[in-house]
């Protein structure tokens, strides 16, 4: 699989196609993940987010940017890894309404492609919440781990009742006890 994934990086670099070489990137930096080589899968990783945005494709940019966050967190680098996941977030979260109407039927819901990367943040959030240190700390993560899952809980809503209006149900943020 390495090697096709190379020549594939080679071609999309050979038809100078940033599409492509975003999702050929993409791929291999994943492959390099699995096998737990993470410094090239970063830099394949930040290669194929560059592609992505210079073509502007969101689709596959939420990707990369959430495998960026998996890989910054193997790494010990939570700070930057909770700020691809939020990346990763707010990218997934501006096509939403278009995943929706592309995956149909085939998908029950949104949670199912993107349910993974916020209930992931939401771990990495919490893991941070839950380190000793100030408590004044503690707080902006428990209200980004709670607004991440009521994120995820209002795109299910919208999914289920085909509607756009559940967003009035969503409750104002109050104030956690620390």
């Amino acid at each position: 699989a390495e090697n096709t994934y190379k020549e594939a990086v080679a071609a999309a670099d050979a038809l100078n196609d940033p599409r492509a070489v975003s999702y050929a990137s993409g791929y291999l930096g994943r492959l390099y993940e699995d096998r737990k080589q993470y410094q090239d899968a970063l830099q394949l990783t930040q290669r194929a987010i560059a592609s992505a945005q210079r073509v502007n494709a969101p689709e596959s940019l939420y990707r990369w940017q959430w495998q960026k966050g998996r890989i910054l967190k193997a790494l010990g680098q939570t700070d930057d890894a909770i700020s691809a996941y939020r990346s990763a977030s707010s990218t997934i979260e501006s096509i939403r309404q278009e995943m929706s109407k592309c995956y149909g039927k085939a998908v029950k819901s949104f949670r199912e492609p993107a349910g993974p990367l916020y209930l992931e943040f939401v771990d990495l959030l919490l893991q941070q919440a839950a380190l000793p240190g100030d408590p004044k700390q503690v707080q902006p993560y428990l209200l980004e781990a709670r607004e991440a899952v009521e994120s995820l809980k209002v795109s299910e809503l919208r999914d289920y009742f085909r509607d756009d209006c559940v967003d009035a149900a969503r409750t104002v943020a109050t104030k956690l006890d620390a």
